[in-house]
């Protein structure tokens, strides 16, 4: 959808996990690596965060996540689930 509306669009996606090359597969398959990047676990999220023009929190479930309010503290616009915590 965003990228209907913007075909500058590119996702930045930060951390790892054991679904990494599940999601490496589907980006494959779905003929995005151009504009999808994982970039693996960072020490500092800082410089990264920033460069984004927007955050999206999509976790399930969070207690406090940390990173929200990291964006938030770079004043970044924050799209996230409706769920406790977020």
């Amino acid at each position: 959808m965003i990228r209907g509306d913007n075909a500058d669009a590119r996702l930045l996606i930060l951390g790892d996990g054991p679904l990494r090359h599940d999601l490496l597969t589907l980006v494959d398959r779905l003929g995005l690596a151009d504009v999808v990047f994982l970039a693996g676990s960072r020490v500092n999220p800082f410089p990264l965060i920033r460069s984004c023009g927007c955050f999206v929190m999509s976790s399930n479930h969070e207690g406090q996540p940390m990173v929200l309010l990291e964006a938030m503290a770079l004043e970044k616009p924050i799209i996230a689930t409706d769920i406790d915590g977020n």
